[in-house]
């Protein structure tokens, strides 16, 4: 589990890096509190499945992308 955690958070930091947003930024666009998005991208904790389609929705990513599956 917690190499699950280090990918989709340095999957996410990266993404939203590349997209020039801040994290209080993607937590607005995504309806969730900066905390999260920081919890997220340090491997603390794991996006929810909807959070994770709400990140690949607002960033253009497929959901399989952001989780490390083959797409």
């Amino acid at each position: 589990m917690d190499e699950f955690k280090t990918t989709i958070g340095e999957r996410l930091a990266t993404l939203r890096a590349e997209s020039r947003l801040s994290q209080d930024a993607l937590a607005d666009l995504i309806g969730y509190s900066p905390d999260a998005v920081r919890s997220w991208e340090h491997g603390n904790r794991v996006p929810s499945a909807y959070a994770v389609y709400s990140i690949a929705k607002t960033l253009f990513v497929s959901a399989d992308w952001l989780l490390g599956l083959p797409e």
